[in-house]
């Protein structure tokens, strides 16, 4: 794993998070995203309607109300009391608690599944405490699906070449073997660890998860964290999300008739723009081979889906309340 540190002049824990959705109405765009991003892919097909799916760090909230809407019981829980009042605001009926992820207010055994939606690397102890809490709440078989923060090819080049100092955005990143070191400069403090794919597995695996599937994604994330790169991709990217979420806000009314385009090249183009880039799954081989390349050198997070053994396993016994 390797750490990334931010500047101390960032608010530390629930006011950093506080201070960064308060900087912008994100809802709207992250609500619009759901039914596109590739986690929607797993959560799909791993869980069903009336399955109760746990939100651990809910944020916006825009998964706890999207899932709702597709059936799923969801329930939320999140550090912030300024994000449950938000998402209360949204949707009074919504099941939400305000509570450490480390320490969730359920019993065992409750939820089909959980959402972990880049949570879990921001412990500098490790996401292990958290990991097994999300076991602990599952119910046997359950399946743990999220994402954490990916070492991508390209993050590996740029802390090469830089020596593992000050890259963009005024952070900070150092392998762990370098940690101790880094920690002692004034002026910075832990923000999140990056995993590599083979590290995501064996920190499932370690708690007793039985990893299903993983990928890279994001990979448009992952381009604005590069400074050699980041300029171009946002001044691209802006108008590519702008006509996603203009479209799905405004889509055709029921018993309207479907707009013929009038540019059927340009809408082509644009929506082999729109799988590249954001629900990140090709049509053909040869898109999902480009996919692919991308991910591996940009991806900005490593999805994944993990599941609870089932009642019986050799590794019940590490997983049952104490």
């Amino acid at each position: 794993m390797w750490k990334q540190f931010l500047p101390d002049d960032n608010a530390p824990g629930v006011a950093y998070w506080d201070s960064h959705w308060d900087e912008h109405d994100w809802f709207p765009e992250a609500l619009a995203f759901c039914a596109y991003e590739p986690l929607s892919e797993f959560l799909n097909r791993y869980t069903r309607p009336r399955d109760i799916v746990l939100d651990g760090g809910f944020g916006l909230g825009q998964h706890c109300i999207y899932w709702r809407e597709q059936g799923r019981n969801m329930v939320g829980v999140d550090y912030s009391w300024a994000s449950a009042k938000r998402v209360r605001c949204r949707d009074e009926t919504l099941p939400l608690a305000v509570a450490d992820v480390q320490t969730l207010p359920f019993r065992s055994n409750r939820f089909d599944a959980y959402l972990s939606g880049g949570v879990l690397e921001h412990f500098e102890h490790g996401p292990e405490q958290g990991l097994r809490e999300a076991i602990r709440v599952l119910k046997p078989g359950g399946v743990l699906v999220g994402f954490m923060p990916f070492l991508n090819l390209e993050r590996r080049l740029r802390a090469f070449f830089s020596g593992e100092t000050i890259a963009s955005e005024g952070r900070l990143s150092t392998s762990t073997t370098k940690a101790d070191p880094v920690k002692k400069l004034d002026g910075w403090r832990f923000h999140q660890y990056l995993f590599t794919k083979t590290e995501l597995e064996q920190a499932l695996g370690h708690v007793g998860l039985e990893l299903l599937e993983q990928k890279p994604i994001g990979w448009q994330w992952g381009l604005r964290d590069s400074p050699w790169l980041s300029g171009t991709w946002r001044r691209i990217e802006t108008t590519i999300r702008g006509r996603v979420t203009a479209r799905t806000q405004s889509g055709p009314t029921k018993g309207s008739a479907p707009v013929q385009d009038e540019q059927p090249h340009a809408a082509t183009r644009e929506g082999l723009l729109h799988r590249v880039a954001v629900s990140e799954i090709g049509k053909s081989a040869g898109e999902s081979v480009l996919i692919r390349a991308l991910q591996e050198c940009f991806g900005h997070m490593g999805a994944f889906v993990a599941r609870k053994p089932r009642i019986g396993s050799a590794v019940d016994a590490r997983t049952s309340d104490p």
